[in-house]
């Protein structure tokens, strides 16, 4: 029975997915994840609907629940290679070195490459998101 369950909340919450729907997503694989703790896949489509939300913090979160209630205490290697891929993708993130010119808001842009204004101070630092495994199909 907790299969069927489990088969029914993962087939839900890809259709929801697929039809840009992740709140509703999260909610069946919440509700496939009442009937069995250990059905991977549905922690994976919580991750993908994490990730559609955008919300890199909670694939995390999701991680340490999962170690937390299924008692993994920090051995990730007891879950399936497929589940590992999922939590590297979905909480993919890269961060890119821009190095841009600081100057006075009155300096044109032809000015900058002349002196003082042609040194760049680094790094500005920003977060740019992978895009999702959805959108690569």
């Amino acid at each position: 029975m907790q299969a069927e369950i489990a088969d029914a909340a993962d087939l839900a919450a890809g259709l929801y997915l697929d039809s840009g729907q992740p709140l509703e997503a999260r909610w069946a694989a919440n509700q496939g994840l009442l009937s069995g703790l250990y059905t991977e896949r549905l922690w994976v489509r919580l991750m993908a609907a994490a990730d559609a939300l955008g919300e890199a913090q909670e694939v995390e979160r999701l991680l340490a629940e999962m170690d937390t209630r299924l008692g993994l205490d920090g051995d990730y290697s007891q879950l399936h290679p497929d589940t590992i891929a999922a939590y590297r993708i979905y909480r993919s993130e890269y961060t890119v070195n821009v190095c841009l010119p600081i100057v006075p808001s009155y300096v044109t842009w032809r000015q900058i490459g002349t002196r003082p204004f042609s040194r760049l101070r680094c790094p500005l630092r920003t977060r740019t998101k992978l895009p999702s495994p959805a959108s690569r199909i």
